[in-house]
């Protein structure tokens, strides 16, 4: 289960109308407790396009109060050492193993949960199920669907610079001082001079396209020696040493860190001042939430969820472009607001006083669930007919 997953389970233990989540059957989620896992019906048959493929479903044995988690097997396609890549790549057939996984959810779905059941549909992985949908489970009345785009919520006792123990130092919006002594720590934890009003820029994601790594090597780096950047994350081999090398070479204005753990986003979070998300498409994205919390001001590229949960020139700056050159006149605009403190600190308080949290997710779940029960009770033997409005995003 992702991060979304986990967080509407939590917030939704005894739901009854929530189908079961899934998740590929791997090595280490199979060996770390194998005793624990027992088969879940009998194996059936998933077809992509012209081929035929086997898939077994898994529970856990014994398992107690709480969401029930389904395993789906595939060993050709999940018995390997890595998620979605090894060695820094992905996985070629990456676009087939998750299309199997995803039709077989949905194939395995009316035995697990009777209807009404709401299918929650995050990130790329399970992007194939709104369009499974509508084209090749169409016409069957158990997935006669409504589809409702819902953005995801954070953790609020997790992302709290007043209580955050990963930190340097703690704050508030009522007191920042903490952010202060936290940039100071970021600085030099990553050797950069410790300069209190230069812009301290981060960025704290998978090394990846799809993250917009192509704009940020395309000029801003070069192009903005009034600023200190700061990278961490691990990914693919080419943004880790073109990042690499560009620290080398401006080794008082770039860091960069390969690899990735909670602690170091806390502390990039907590001690940045703007945040960079160009990315090349977000279904909705967390990061981005998570930096106006700590009151470092999101960059990022006015697509799906940070479209969603960034107010240009409010609590960040969007672009609109694909281009290096829009990332940069976007950079621009948060730098010239950044030179002004009193300007700033309004940037900041309004994006720490956003409630990002699951208050209101779980409020639009909520309507959602009420919704498909009221939509699946036949009414004078018929259906009624559904508005679609979208698709859920994480």
């Amino acid at each position: 289960m992702d991060t979304t997953t986990v967080g509407i389970s939590q917030e939704l233990r005894c739901t009854r109308s929530v189908a079961a989540p899934s998740r590929p059957r791997r090595p280490i989620a199979a060996s770390a407790q194998p005793a624990r896992l027992e088969p879940l019906g009998a194996a059936f048959e998933v077809r992509l396009g012209q081929q035929a493929e086997t898939a077994r479903l898994w529970q856990v044995r014994g398992a107690g109060a709480g969401p029930r988690v389904v395993f789906v097997e595939q060993d050709s396609f999940f018995q390997r050492d890595g998620i979605y890549g090894q060695a820094g790549a992905d996985y070629a057939d990456n676009a087939r193993r998750f299309a199997f996984f995803t039709l077989a959810a949905l194939e395995a779905l009316p035995r697990l949960a009777p209807a009404p059941a709401v299918l929650h549909a995050h990130d790329w992985h399970t992007a194939l199920a709104p369009v499974y949908l509508r084209t090749a489970l169409a016409g069957e009345a158990y997935f006669d669907a409504m589809l409702l785009g819902v953005a995801n919520g954070i953790e609020p006792r997790v992302w709290d610079p007043a209580t955050d123990p990963y930190i340097a130092a703690c704050y508030s919006v009522d007191d920042l001082s903490g952010k202060a002594r936290c940039k100071t720590a970021l600085q030099r934890a990553y050797g950069l001079p410790v300069r209190a009003r230069t812009p301290l820029v981060g960025m704290c994601a998978r090394l990846v396209a799809q993250k917009g790594f192509d704009l940020v090597l395309g000029g801003a780096l070069r192009s903005m020696p009034e600023a200190q950047f700061v990278f961490v994350g691990q990914g693919e081999e080419r943004y880790a040493r073109a990042l690499s090398e560009l620290a080398a070479a401006a080794r008082e204005r770039i860091a960069m860190h390969v690899g990735f753990t909670d602690a170091r986003e806390h502390r990039l979070l907590a001690g940045a001042d703007l945040l960079l998300m160009p990315s090349l498409y977000e279904p909705c994205g967390l990061t981005q939430m998570r930096a106006q919390r700590y009151g470092t001001i999101p960059v990022g590229r006015r697509v799906g969820g940070l479209a969603d949960t960034i107010e240009d020139d409010v609590t960040g700056f969007l672009f609109d472009e694909y281009s290096p050159a829009a990332l940069e006149r976007a950079l621009r605009r948060a730098l010239d607001r950044y030179r002004d403190p009193a300007t700033w600190f309004t940037y900041i308080r309004a994006a720490m006083s956003r409630p990002f949290g699951w208050e209101r997710p779980m409020a639009q779940y909520a309507n959602l669930y009420a919704r498909a029960l009221h939509l699946r009770r036949p009414h004078d033997g018929a259906r009624r007919d559904a508005d679609p409005v979208g698709a859920s995003r994480t």
